[in-house]
């Protein structure tokens, strides 16, 4: 007699269910998706102990008959697909027939559902594949209610290796928070042991299940992006570099409503962001993706929750171009926002952590909460303090990179006031062009002096400083300023100080009307804020008010205040300075009176002989020294003055990964320009007026004066409503 034997029925379900049921979260996956091709436009889940003890979903789709009924629970039984000539077209969440038989088979599962227009609905009761209950005439509503309990009952294995009860609760709400992003028109909502903790309105306007997501503020500072292809139509919102994630958690893409991975369209989003995203972090967006059913499919992977496109590289670049175009044409300067820590904890909601991380509004906005309430994830919601922007912001400026302060000086108040200016990067020789904004030019005593360098600091030649800042900003060496007439100074003065009061006037009564008008809904506040005309580059200059810390420089633009970063600013001119040069092929380099040797390994050595026309190129002059030995003749101009033999050995070092990227050339060209950006000017460095005001100018006119080249913020914001807010100039 033959060893092969023929499964049971009940043992090929159990087998087939560990594909497609492996947590609670599988089953409430399964479940929304059934509802969401069943026509539904409210969608309500339950949960008890995580879906472990139960899940119900309850709809107000088509619904199904007495006989769909009976059919419901058979093994690839299923009404959305009905020739393999659909597999090409599938247009629908769920296809293969087996998510009910595959649930039925490790829980207890209850089925009631009633089509419009009949005057009952049916019921059917299934444990393990078998069916306890047959189908029998119930009352209820148009639609399909279905409840899983006791999940896993009958393979102990399966449910020891479920996590914490807290950790399946996330899982599945993250389940339906992307389900609600996919399907904005419908109104879900999902109750835990009784209580609201997640829900949506069902306007059909993505901002606003993100705003019940992410919370009204954060989301209101989403780019909107568009754009499409003959094959491809792309449309959704992107986070703002300030706003990313240290995961990819918050990355939610959705193809024909589907919700999916896809790690070549994310490169793509992250590309479109370059260097404007700090290391180590991911952005945030939700892009829904409209093409025909038949170039994608969605039939590789057995949760289906990867695809497969046909033109994938016409939608990686469309995805990329609409990210950068719309992160080009934003102000991306961040707001710094005061915050006063008890009014914020009396008045902010109690966060709930879920699987994404993503922070779920509790229902109770008025700070109430009803006995007996969920205790999960108490522990876990202080640490979403970390994710608001406020904390990004403070936590990106913190970031430093080991190469941006230079030595550190421990100096108190009053001797530091009385200390001489040390700037440590000459900055002179830049000639300042004036402020748009027509603010007068001071006689700084000793501004057009030479000036005193500290000790292991250096003047640049005015080759360098050319390279930096252009012909123009280094074509003279002294600046000569107009000595100001004291009589203008105090008209301005005063005609300075009424204009701030009647604005502030203004301001006051605008405030009191709004008071009056009452307070508005979140809704109206995210309507608001949508409409609200954002800061714009156009005409924008700043004007440098002073040093502070030995770091950071202040200015306005005749309406805020800005404190900007002095290393990252300059960091930022000389990389897009070098930049357009290498664009351009004109980057000029510099002998070296003494040749570098390098000797190298047969696999460096082979690959610095494929590409040393192309480091050529960039001013790096490598020859064959015998063997696998090479010698450096020329550096970068942009190198003047830092160390050549570490710089050509980490480049040299590093050649052989950056050999195996896409883009060769460009690789080696984004390693020698940011190597570059060493010579920007450090940390507790003292620059003078002319300085400020010479660097402030050259990165005023950048393509992204917003980011260093490694995604830090070169400056933020202090609005002058916040400072008036501050000051109890305005309510």
């Amino acid at each position: 007699m033959g060893q092969i034997q023929v499964m049971s029925e009940a043992l090929a379900n159990q087998i087939a269910a560990g594909e497609v049921v492996e947590r609670p979260a599988s089953c409430v996956k399964e479940l929304v998706e059934n509802s969401l091709d069943a026509g539904a436009k409210t969608l309500v889940v339950q949960l008890e102990e995580g879906g472990i003890k139960r899940i119900r979903v309850q709809d107000d789709g088509h619904g199904m008959d007495e006989d769909d009924l009976r059919l419901a629970f058979a093994r690839h039984a299923s009404s959305k697909v009905k020739s393999s000539r659909d597999l090409f077209r599938i247009g629908t969440l769920g296809f293969r027939g087996e998510a009910l038989a595959s649930i039925a088979a490790v829980a207890r599962v209850s089925l009631q559902s009633r089509m419009a227009g009949s005057e009952q609905g049916y019921g059917i009761t299934v444990e393990g594949s078998t069916t306890k209950s047959p189908v029998t005439p119930v009352g209820m509503p148009v639609g399909t209610i279905i409840e899983v309990a006791d999940l896993f009952f009958n393979t102990p294995a399966r449910l020891k290796y479920l996590r914490t009860v807290q950790t399946e609760q996330a899982r599945c709400v993250e389940v339906v928070q992307k389900a609600a992003l996919s399907r904005p028109d419908v109104r879900m909502r999902v109750l835990v042991d009784g209580h609201v903790l997640f829900q949506t309105t069902g306007t059909g306007n993505p901002q606003n299940v993100l705003a019940t997501l992410y919370g009204v503020g954060e989301a209101g500072q989403f780019l909107r992006v568009e754009g499409q292809t003959p094959d491809y139509r792309v449309l959704g919102y992107i986070g703002r570099p300030t706003q990313a994630r240290s995961n990819r958690t918050h990355a939610n893409l959705f193809v024909n409503q589907r919700p999916i991975r896809n790690i070549a369209v994310h490169q793509a989003v992250a590309a479109g962001y370059g260097q404007r995203l700090m290391v180590n972090k991911q952005p945030i967006y939700a892009l829904y993706i409209d093409l025909d059913p038949g170039l994608v499919d969605v039939n590789i992977h057995p949760h289906k929750s990867e695809v497969r496109f046909s033109e994938e590289r016409d939608l990686t670049q469309l995805v990329q171009t609409i990210v950068r175009k719309a992160l080009d044409e934003a102000f991306l300067v961040p707001t710094a926002r005061f915050s006063n820590p008890t009014s914020r904890a009396e008045q902010t909601p109690r966060p709930v952590q879920t699987g994404l991380g993503i922070i779920a509004k509790s229902p109770w906005h008025d700070g109430s909460r009803p006995e007996g309430g969920n205790p999960a994830n108490k522990a876990e919601a202080k640490p979403q303090e970390a994710n608001r922007p406020e904390a990004n912001l403070q936590r990106d400026e913190a970031v430093q990179s080991e190469h941006s302060r230079g030595p550190s000086t421990q100096t108190s108040g009053s001797s530091y006031a009385a200390r001489p200016p040390q700037p440590g990067i000459s900055l002179q020789g830049v000639q300042s062009r004036p402020s748009a904004i027509g603010s007068r030019s001071t006689n700084v005593p000793g501004a057009a002096q030479q000036v005193k360098y500290p000790a292991g600091s250096r003047s640049l030649s005015p080759e360098v400083l050319e390279t930096m800042y252009g012909t123009e900003g280094a074509s003279e060496i002294h600046v000569r300023e107009r000595p100001v007439d004291r009589d203008d100074v105090a008209l301005a003065t005063e005609d300075a100080a009424l204009a701030t009061e009647d604005a502030a006037l203004a301001t006051e009564d605008a405030a009191l009307a709004t008071e009056d008008a009452g307070p508005a809904s979140e809704g109206a506040q995210l309507i608001q804020a949508e409409a609200a005309p954002a800061p714009t580059r156009e005409g924008w200059r700043l004007r440098p008010i002073g040093q502070t810390l030995g770091m950071y420089i202040l200015a306005d633009d005749g309406e805020d205040l800005y404190i900007i970063d002095q290393h990252a600013a300059h960091e930022r001119v000389l990389y897009e300075r070098f930049t357009k040069q290498m664009a351009a092929r004109s980057a000029h380099s510099i002998e070296l009176l003494t040749p570098l040797t390098f000797h190298l390994s047969p696999g460096d050595a082979a690959v610095l002989t494929q590409h040393i026309d192309v480091l050529a190129e960039m001013g790096l002059s490598f020859e064959p020294f015998g063997g696998y030995s090479f010698m450096l003749r020329s550096i970068p101009l942009v190198w003047d003055g830092l160390n050549p033999t570490a710089l050509a050995e980490d480049l040299v070092s590093s050649l052989a990964e950056d050999a195996r990227a896409v883009d060769v050339k460009g690789a080696l060209k984004e390693r020698i320009i940011l190597r570059a950006c060493k010579a920007a000017i450090k940390a507790n460095h003292r620059l003078s007026d002319m300085e400020m005001r010479a660097l402030i100018d050259a990165f005023s006119d950048l393509d992204d004066p917003f980011h260093c080249p490694h995604g830090r913020p070169v400056f933020v914001r202090l609005t002058s409503r916040d400072l008036e807010k501050e000051f109890r100039r305005i309510v």
